[in-house]
This record gives C-alpha cells, sequence and structure tokens, in this order.
C-alpha cells in the first residue's frame, strides 16, 4: 500500500504542470521529513517481512535435509548418500534452492 503511495507520488512529480497539487500528492523532495519517513517505513518493512519469512526459510531448508538423509537411508544400491540425494531431487524436479541442499549434505556416519 505504501509502496503504491510512493509510486503515485513519484508520477505526480514527473509532470510539467499537473494543475496544482497534483491531486494531493506531495512531490518527492518537497517534504524533506515526509521523503526520511517513507524511506524508513519501507526500509522496516522489507525488514519486517525478511524476519517473519526467515523461520519458514529455516525449515524447509531442515526438512529438505531431513528428506536427503532419509532417501539415503532407503537406498539400497552402493551409491554415495549425497549422490543418492542428487538422484532424488532430480526425480522429483525440486528446484534449484533444493538442490544447493545437496552441498550442505550432513553425513550421519
Amino acid at each position: 500500500e505504501e509502496a503504491e503511495a510512493m509510486a503515485m507520488s513519484q508520477r505526480g512529480g514527473g509532470g510539467g504542470g499537473g494543475g496544482g497539487g497534483g491531486g494531493g500528492y506531495v512531490n518527492i523532495g518537497e517534504d524533506p521529513a515526509l521523503d526520511q519517513f517513507m524511506e524508513a517505513y519501507c526500509e522496516m518493512l522489507t525488514k519486517y517481512e525478511q524476519e517473519l519469512t526467515k523461520p519458514f526459510k529455516e525449515a524447509m531448508l531442515f526438512l529438505s535435509r531431513i528428506e536427503c538423509q532419509f532417501k539415503a537411508l532407503t537406498l539400497l544400491s552402493s551409491d554415495s548418500p549425497s549422490s543418492a540425494c542428487g538422484d532424488g531431487v532430480d526425480r522429483n524436479g525440486s528446484s534449484e534452492e533444493d538442490i544447493d541442499v545437496n552441498n550442505l549434505f550432513i553425513d550421519p556416519s
């Protein structure tokens, strides 16, 4: 919502005349205190989003590692655990992020 307001204020300030006040929006640079507040607010929202998604990403990484280790334990061939996990990831069509998990494989032995 705030990003939309900033984008609208930027668009309003980009025109040459615009008929007075640009529809009630203040042009960027006309109110330095407001500009500073909006920048700080956007940074705060970005950090807040990162903090909210961090536990989810950590949980997904943990579960991917566990899944990889389960696949390695249940594999009956003589493949190494890391290649077994790589084969399982390819069969499942997982994303690049899951493939990176293979590099972090923890050998239980």
